[in-house]
């Protein structure tokens, strides 16, 4: 298995372009939706990111619903049909070698909204109902203090 950036620097600069570039081909190839696959044809993802390995041989999608809709039959019609998207970046990138795409869903998102709720969860609104009422406490003793 490919590593994907471990380096404390994170991604180099090529990582991130040659990424890009395979972020937005793909995306093209996704809304032109000229597939033959029904899961394709009526799904709708979005790829959010695509992480290059070190040696740009590989490359990992990272794909969302818009829709809300399941993202484990999708991404296993995405990774079924990886030879229309290499063959699509075959004829757009100017590479030595063409990365292997792998697609999984992006859970991101998924996280995003798990932190949400825990900031408005009742223990986090109460802990920092307390923190600013401690904070305008200190300023209101500052300020009688420098009076």
């Amino acid at each position: 298995m490919t590593t994907f950036s471990k380096t404390p620097t994170g991604p180099s600069q090529r990582q991130l372009k040659v990424g890009e570039q395979i972020r937005h081909i793909m995306s093209e190839v996704l809304a032109r939706s000229d597939f033959h696959n029904e899961v394709l044809a009526r799904a709708h993802v979005c790829i959010g990111e695509v992480r290059m390995s070190p040696d740009l041989r590989h490359a990992r999608a990272y794909i969302t619903s818009l829709m809300g809709e399941s993202m484990s039959e999708a991404v296993k019609a995405l990774n079924e049909n990886e030879y229309h998207f290499r063959k699509t970046l075959s004829q757009e990138l100017t590479m030595k070698f063409l990365p292997k795409v792998c697609f999984v869903e992006d859970d991101s998102f998924h996280e995003a909204n798990k932190i949400n709720a825990l900031f408005t969860s009742d223990r986090v609104s109460r802990d920092l109902d307390a923190e600013t009422d401690s904070v305008e406490s200190s300023y209101s003793r500052f300020k009688n203090v420098a009076d």
